[in-house]
């Protein structure tokens, strides 16, 4: 393994899928002029966001946006286009896109693609859906599978999983040296700079998962459209090495950002630094795991009785009314 030319793309995304693949594929012809091995853009960044998006409230037309915009993954038209350009530009290029799922046409998937010169290397589903996402596409059923790559092996998260420690820490225990994270994260309000809440949970929570578990974390946000301040997309993409380092940030805005590292290098200074072997930290690191999912299982079965039987009682209180009129109007 060597050094690794990375770049990470803050783009600013449209409503239309083709300008957006347009974008990418110009952004791909620049990365391969200037070297580099792999770029990686937003998520989202291929579908594009309706302006009215809000984390908080449905509007229809998102919706419709997605399922409007789903496609197979690698027969879909725009994969297949990234991917013959991939070939052609010898570059490994990742982002996120709505796909369509072979057998059943009214799922989709909000699904992050890497794809390389020899085609499609991997693919991952969302499992953490945030806000309102959760009535617009369907939940991964697993976490990432680990790829390998001639630069290590690679795993997915996206956005909103980073806030999950064992999304990260099950991919090191499965091999993971690389994470790749594209993101559509929002801020507040862009006029507060580093000091706005939400990117300040954004910029941290990324290192914070590299620094427990001794990986390479590549994180590519959209970037905030010209003008816009409130909940506008937060921008800063990143590349951080395995000891939690920026080797490269954006600002708000849309613009490519590169850096070179050697993933393997940056693992072993780690454990060098750690003064632990990298099998003592696995260790560790499997039990913390088996401890979550022992955990997850108690509060999985308590909020799933808790949805169960609340459910039942405020359905049957709802239906009181019907109930007694019903017995009034038999007794007549």
């Amino acid at each position: 393994m060597a050094n690794m030319k990375v770049e990470v793309v803050s783009l600013v995304t449209t409503d239309s899928k083709q300008t957006n693949l347009e974008n990418f594929l110009r952004y791909m012809d620049d990365a391969a002029e200037n070297g580099v091995d792999l770029i990686m853009f937003p998520e989202y960044s291929l579908t594009g966001l309706p302006d009215r998006i809000s984390m908080n409230v449905l509007v229809p037309e998102e919706k419709a946006h997605f399922e409007a915009n789903a496609e197979f993954i690698p027969e879909g038209p725009t994969v297949s286009a990234v991917m013959e350009r991939a070939k052609e530009r010898n570059l490994y290029v990742c982002w996120t896109m709505m796909e369509q799922d072979k057998y059943y046409s009214g799922r989709i998937y909000n699904t992050a693609v890497l794809v390389g010169p020899e085609g499609l290397v991997g693919t991952y589903r969302k499992v953490h859906r945030a806000g309102t996402e959760a009535l617009c596409f369907c939940k991964g059923d697993s976490a990432s599978d680990v790829f390998d790559t001639p630069f290590g092996k690679v795993g997915f998260i996206i956005c909103f999983d980073k806030l999950f420690p064992e999304t990260v820490r099950e991919l090191k225990l499965k091999g993971a040296e690389i994470i790749l994270s594209p993101t559509a994260w929002p801020g507040l309000d862009r006029r507060l700079g580093n000091l706005d809440p939400s990117m300040q949970l954004y910029r941290y929570a990324g290192p914070t998962r590299a620094v427990e578990n001794g990986v390479v974390y590549i994180d590519a946000n959209l970037g905030a459209r010209p003008g816009q301040n409130g909940s506008a997309q937060g921008g800063h993409p990143r590349i951080v090495d395995a000891m939690g380092r920026y080797l490269t940030e954006g600002s708000w805005d849309e613009g490519k950002f590169i850096a070179e590292i050697d993933p393997q290098a940056s693992i072993a200074e780690y454990y060098d630094h750690l003064r632990l072997s990298k099998e003592q930290h696995l260790k560790l690191l499997q039990r913390q795991q088996e401890v979550f999912e022992k955990t997850h299982l108690f509060w999985e079965t308590v909020r799933i009785n808790i949805g169960f039987y609340g459910n039942a009682l405020g359905k049957t209180a709802l239906d009181l009314g019907n109930a007694l009129l019903f017995k009034y109007v038999l007794k007549k």
